[in-house]
């Protein structure tokens, strides 16, 4: 088969909604010559390849698709593109690009061939035809210059792109550095005009905002996670008045799936169903500011606005991630609150408002507007004017109960008060009836409540849930703080109880955080304690007098009409966003400087390094995160590293150089490097490992998308002496795409198992302030000799999550001269993983039952294996004694006496009661008894103690008859307490044997004592000996203890 001249590269990851367009621009190319079409799919996992194969079926081209089955990131995923297309010429498109003129392909193929010094051809949007001229050239300098990559779909000579160097494909801005390397070997031709349009908008996409602007900013866009959905009523008043009357322009949502979403939206909105689209981080930076709601989306969405310099104003209602007194709560609202795009908050409780003043030091203005934003049908005349109450011609008291569900049982809404509440107004003889909208259903009422008569309906639509309240007479809302998430809380009153207050409905309302401030309790509304009994009390107050619960509904209607109109509520939001919007653009105006980007510090440890430190300090300064500083450690090197670090040094002023004229040691060199980094986040770099291009702006991107995160990380690669990759090694993926992983789950495996999964020190950035440098690669006040980067790793788990992404961001490097090959050095890690595993317990980590043992079973296996691997050499000494520490905490792990907290590990288990404890557990499992003998004190704790030993001997297989003996005169006694134990279950054969002399004289030949600790009756004759302690652990545990 002849090659073809041209090859087309479409590179597809989830384009589903898109890539339909992408095709067709393809195939209505008009070329003289037959093209190939490689499409490179990252194992989207959307439709993505059914829409592609459904057209390589239909076109006349030659269609080849590169699949996979785990995702390989878009910087792979177009270099292996590349590789497979054999065209002279390669054209490349994105999923969401497509060519806009039939013709441009054939012209910028046509460009190359008229002009075979240039490199490629590329297209742009928007720019003026040049006098005289098809096409501009640019030079590598001209695209430097640019910075964001500025050039539509391109053609490339393939045989340059065969030249470049692998590395450029590696990182996320692949893109912009593939064209820089392009233009080393020629100028880039650009055409003009007519030129592609890239970055195509959904079909939601407000028609302001079609497709990634230019030059000036325009509009207010709302970033939200949940709208359109029907369940968020507030949203849906706020954002659709601010559509309408031209305040925000457009709302980006990430609520999925969205087009149906949409069409539910437009039967009750058309107006501003259309200003709708999928959130999309890239178009940003055509707004000029945003709007965004709740704690948790600003945290989410941060570092994208942060990223596009783009000003937002937060709303921040209870809820959503805004957990009082909880540290991640602080530490997301402390990294929003210190954000310079934040420009104001709109809080709407006095809690939150004295919460944001505190934290935030008074920096952002923030303006209270009480409440929440309802849909103004609400507040039309009429709706809430009624007298169609119980006790004014109603024969049955209705009360609703409106919520979604957030938790098991509800209680945070107070689902369970309701329906205590509703049993007990039965009892009193009212002919009450229940109704409950939201997230409960009839599988929600315990038997107890089963006769009561209740209604259930799902979420309700504005106009629906408008319909229900006008036929209720009374709301109960007993909320609860702190049961959802510690710190979290409902806003008083809730949304639904605005609702149905504008609706006439009285409002039985608990308030438990003291927030009410628009309320008289009494007269428009009843604010009992969350107690079943209160509420009734409250209830049975408004019966009691005449029109009793029209008086309070109607009082609360007034009051809510004053408190949650349009004035109140959406005029005031608005001039926020208004006087925002004018104060942004002003400061645009008057051309401020761009954000600068967070200093990172890579501190580099070395000595004697000569061989390696060139490739590492290259790597460090080639980042294509720009504001670093690169401070060597040099430990009283004795070969030429002092005058390549000099040399470096001399050429970049953000290389400083420490040299230690006495070697301080591998440990304290880095510590005196962290000491003096000045940087916001820390990143090390081993002396003989490499860091890829974009290594260090990728890892930054991950720290700041999400205040929780105390820890990026990546996947590395393995490569030997001379830089290659060793063949046939892969360290393993945790996840096919960047995520968030949980702490407490990242730290117990790494220690569950003994494997450093997160990597090197060279693999990690973090920031400086949540490591001290005294502190680091100590443990209980020693130092971690070998796993001293785990011993970080886990410190940083404690202080927060941690971000990955299985991108390739570093280099491992293997070589002969590394500690891993020495095997004193070696030996060594195995004390640290008992010692690691111990700390990590007594600090969050392997909660679950029985993951301390399977930890410390795993480290003693681990120490085992290498005293068998070292036991002909002298370096076994420390993985013996590792050997030693984990049988030891194993054996405390047997009993139910905590250890000392003020002593370590390695102090108590040389202590005596250990000691002692190892022997008994080796004489007690190491044999077949034939008789396992007690002779307990006949109390009740001691006898259940006793016959819970003897049910765990039988289990396990030590001893093969029971018995308990107890004197002659006090059998009938025993007995009673050997069945109330037995009771306890599970059953178990024992043999009461009753005895005038000492017990110890029973049994003839060997036999196994069950003692209490302390006793000494079966000295001098007992075998072994099984100790009774209160609340013994189960068998399964003691098993594990010589597993």
């Amino acid at each position: 088969m002849t090659d073809p001249r041209v090859s087309v590269l479409l590179v597809t990851d989830d384009h589903e909604r898109v890539v339909e367009r992408a095709l067709t621009s393809i195939e209505s190319q008009v070329l003289d010559e037959a093209v190939e079409v490689v499409v490179a799919d990252d194992h989207s996992g959307d439709r993505t390849p059914a829409v592609v194969a459904a057209w390589s079926e239909r076109v006349e081209l030659e269609v080849r698709v590169l699949g996979g089955e785990v995702r390989l990131g878009a910087p792979l995923n177009r270099h292996r593109g590349i590789a497979a297309c054999r065209g002279r010429y390669v054209a490349v498109l994105e999923g969401h690009d497509e060519w806009s003129s039939a013709d441009e392909l054939r012209l910028q193929v046509r460009l190359l061939d008229e002009h075979p010094e240039l490199s490629m051809a590329a297209v742009r949007t928007g720019a003026p035809a040049p006098a005289g001229g098809s096409h501009v050239e640019l030079t590598r300098a001209d695209l430097l210059a640019a910075g964001e990559r500025a050039l539509g779909p391109a053609v490339y000579r393939a045989e340059l792109l065969e030249r470049l160097d692998p590395a450029v494909f590696e990182t996320a801005d692949h893109r912009r550095l593939v064209d820089e390397a392009m233009a080393e070997h020629g100028n880039v031709g650009v055409l003009l005009p007519p030129g592609a349009r890239t970055g195509v908008p959904t079909r939601h996409d407000h028609a302001a905002q079609d497709g990634a602007p230019s030059g000036r900013r325009r509009g207010v866009v709302v970033i939200d996670d949940h709208f359109p959905t029907k369940g968020t009523g507030f949203r849906i008043a706020e954002y659709d008045w601010m559509l309408r009357h031209g305040v925000v322009s457009e709302v980006m949502t990430t609520a999925q799936p969205l087009e149906p979403l949409v069409a539910e939206y437009a039967l009750l909105h058309p107006e501003t169903s259309r200003q709708i689209s999928a959130y999309d981080p890239r178009r940003l930076a055509g707004f000029e500011c945003a709007s965004v709601m709740f704690l948790n989306n600003a945290a989410r969405f941060l570092a994208d606005l942060e990223r596009n310099e783009l000003p937002f104003v937060l709303t921040l209602y209870p809820g959503g991630g805004l957990n009082l007194g909880e540290p991640v709560t602080e530490r997301k609202l402390r990294r929003v609150l210190a954000s310079p795009q934040l420009q104001h908050v709109i809080t709407t409780q006095p809690l939150v408002t004295e919460l944001v003043r505190t934290t935030g030091g008074g920096a952002v203005p923030v303006t209270e507007v009480l409440g929440v934003t309802v849909n103004p049908s609400y507040l039309t005349p009429g709706p809430g004017l009624r007298t169609d109450y119980f006790g004014s011609g109603k024969e049955h008291l209705d009360v609703c109960f409106v919520a979604h569900r957030y938790t098991a049982d509800g209680s945070d809404k107070g689902w369970p008060v309701f329906l205590q509440s509703l049993s007990l107004l039965r009892e009193t003889g009212v002919p009450v009836r229940g109704h409950v909208v939201g997230g409960f259903g009839r599988a929600d009422v315990g038997a107890e409540f089963a006769d009561l008569d209740l209604t259930f309906a799902p979420v309700l639509s504005t106009p629906q849930l408008r319909e229900f309240y006008l036929g209720m007479d009374v709301i109960v809302s007993p909320t609860a703080p702190g049961r959802l998430a510690p710190g979290s809380f409902d806003g008083f009153p809730t949304g639904s109880c605005v609702e149905a207050a504008l609706c006439g409905v009285a409002l039985v309302a608990t308030d438990p955080m003291d927030q009410n401030r628009l309320y008289t309790d009494g007269q428009d509304i009843h604010m009992p304690r969350a107690d079943a009994t209160d509420v009734v009390q409250r209830v049975l107050a408004m019966l009691g007098e005449p029109d009793g619960v029209r008086r309070v509904g109607q009082a609360g209607l007034r009051t809510t009409r004053r408190a949650y109109g349009v004035d109140a509520q959406l005029s005031s939001r608005r001039a926020v966003i208004e006087a925002t919007r004018a104060a942004v653009a002003d400061r645009r105006d008057r051309a401020p400087a761009p954000a600068r980007e967070p200093l990172v510090s890579i501190l580099v440890p070395t000595y004697n390094g000569e061989r390696f430190i060139r490739a590492a300090l290259r790597s460090a300064l080639t980042q294509s995160h720009r504001t670093i500083e690169v401070l060597v450690g040099d430990d009283g090197s004795t070969d030429s590293t002092p005058e390549i670090l000099a040399s470096v040094a001399a050429s970049d002023p953000r290389v400083r150089v420490i040299r230690h004229e006495t070697n301080v040691g591998a440990l304290e060199n880095p510590r005196r490097l962290l000491a003096e980094a000045r940087g916001e986040y820390v990143k090390y770099l081993m002396h003989d490992d490499v860091l890829a291009t974009d290594c260090v702006r990728v890892l930054v991107r991950g720290m700041q998308s999400s205040p929780e995160v105390a820890m990026a990380f990546s996947h590395r690669a393995l490569i030997d002496q001379d830089g290659r990759r060793v063949a046939g090694h892969e360290f393993p993926k945790l996840q096919d795409r960047p995520m968030i992983l949980d702490a407490r789950k990242l730290g117990s495996h790494v220690l569950r198992t003994c494997t450093n999964v997160i990597g090197e020190p060279t693999t990690v950035l973090f920031r400086r302030d949540d490591v001290r440098p005294e502190d680091l690669w100590m443990v209980d006040g020693r130092t971690v000799d070998v796993l001293n980067d785990v011993q970080l790793w886990l410190g940083l788990l404690a202080v927060g999550s941690a971000w990955y992404t299985p991108e390739t961001l570093s280099r491992f490097r293997w070589h002969p001269g590394q500690n891993s090959h020495n095997p004193r050095y070696v030996g060594r890690a195995e004390r640290d993983w008992s010692r690691l595993v111990d700390w990590g317990a007594r600090n969050g980590f392997l909660r679950e039952d029985g993951e301390e043992h399977r930890a410390q079973a795993r480290a003693l296996l681990t120490a085992a294996n290498r005293v068998a691997q070292l036991v002909d050499t002298p370096d076994y000494g420390a993985a013996l004694e590792a050997v030693h520490l984990s049988i030891a905490r194993l054996t405390e792990l047997a009993t139910t006496s905590p250890p000392d907290p003020t002593r370590q590990l390695t102090e108590r288990a040389h202590a005596r009661p250990v000691l002692d404890r190892f022997t008994q557990e080796l004489d007690v499992w190491t044999r077949v008894h034939p008789f396992a003998l007690a002779f307990p004190a006949l109390e009740e704790a001691e006898v259940a103690a006793t016959v819970q030993a003897l049910r765990e001997i039988r289990q396990a297989q030590v001893a093969e008859r029971l018995l308990i003996a107890v004197r002659s005169d006090q059998v009938e006694r025993a007995t009673l307490l050997v069945e109330r134990a037995l009771a306890q279950g599970p059953d178990v054969d024992l043999e009461l044997v009753p005895t005038d002399g000492p017990p110890a004289t029973l049994l003839r030949g060997p036999w196994l004592a069950v003692v209490r600790r302390g006793a000494r009756w079966h000295q001098d004759h007992a075998q072994a000996t099984w100790t009774v302690e209160p609340t013994r652990r189960s068998v399964a545990e003691r098993s594990s203890v010589l597993s």
